[in-house]
């Protein structure tokens, strides 16, 4: 059965200065309010954010860049019935998460987007850290893939390797030539 847990994990390089002591100072100095039903319980190199009413719970890490971490991660998901996509997360791409759990009717994520966003921010301010979530799950359409490149000029340029280069350089507003061979002035595209 799939749990009500949210995992962040940020997975450090050498020479980061992330510590999970300190990212929950920071944290709970970025929730002055901190509702009764929050509580934090620190294990270790994992701190658990356990919510009551309703029952919720965010599971936040900080991990070495090896292939046992992501075994070990890995292992989480299927043992959660969570998805994970193993691909890094920022802000964009926790919207489109959310949105894509919404969608699934996974309801019991909408009460803490905002918390989640928290979390986010915070472990961002620390340098050397990529941060994945579990479930991690985006719409892989067409249409979002357009929107994620900044248009339909680029997407075009990445997915059409012989026009690749003309469109690119389109995009950037530079000369280009067409199929002719003629010199053009390309329009920008916002």
């Amino acid at each position: 059965m799939r749990s009500s847990i949210f995992f962040f994990l940020g997975v450090t390089e050498r020479g980061t200065d992330a510590n999970i002591n300190i990212f929950q100072e920071r944290l709970e100095a970025s929730l002055p309010d901190l509702s009764p039903q929050m509580r934090f319980e620190p294990k270790g190199d994992l701190v658990i954010l356990k919510m009551s009413d309703p029952d919720f719970r965010f599971y936040i890490s900080f991990a070495n860049n090896d292939p046992q971490t992501r075994n070990e991660w890995k292992e989480f998901a299927k043992n959660f019935e969570l998805p994970w996509d193993m691909k890094p997360v920022d802000k964009l791409r926790l919207t489109g998460i959310y949105a894509c759990l919404e969608e699934k009717g996974w309801s019991e994520y909408a009460p803490f987007q905002k918390l989640g966003f928290v979390i986010l921010e915070v472990m961002e301010k620390f340098n050397k850290v990529k941060v994945f979530t579990i479930p991690s799950m985006e719409k892989s359409t067409k249409w979002s893939r357009i929107f994620k490149w900044g248009g339909i000029v680029r997407y075009r340029s990445i997915v059409s390797s012989q026009r690749g280069k003309r469109l690119l350089r389109a995009s950037t507003g530079k000369i280009s030539q067409n199929k002719k061979g003629q010199k053009r002035k390309a329009q920008q595209t916002t």
